[in-house]
């Protein structure tokens, strides 16, 4: 009876310490998942507009900014592998900017301003 007792015990044991030494090992494992994904910055500029972004990682984040103030739009929008995204985003002439977060693991972005009346400047595209 105590033979048994004692190899339980030591079971327990041993169980215990492969169990905590497998919850380690699980602890230190995600930093380096999320080290994997490092996200990437870029700013795009045009005359009076101003982007910012924070890609990679799945996702696309950051704001567009009216700089100008002079009446006319500062937008940003995004193509993606499947097709023209609807998200455009506006900063109004006003000197405001607007935040934007798209879910896309790859888009070519531009920037360019717009008006109605006054017209537009050429779009200034890049990848990321």
């Amino acid at each position: 009876m105590n033979l048994i007792k004692a190899r339980t015990s030591a079971g327990l044991a041993l169980a215990a310490v492969l169990g905590l030494a497998g919850s380690v090992l699980a602890v230190a494992e995600a930093p380096a998942a999320n080290a994997a994904c490092r996200p990437k910055y870029k700013t795009m500029t045009d005359t009076g507009v101003k982007s910012v972004f924070r890609y990679g990682c799945g996702d696309v984040k950051g704001y567009v900014e009216d700089t100008k103030k002079d009446g006319r739009d500062a937008r940003v929008q995004f193509s993606t592998p499947g097709g023209i995204s609807s998200k455009v985003t506006v900063a109004s002439g006003k000197g405001d900017q607007t935040d934007f977060d798209i879910n896309v693991d790859y888009a070519e972005a531009c920037v360019w301003r717009y008006h109605s009346v006054f017209g537009g400047s050429t779009p200034e595209c890049d990848s990321l």
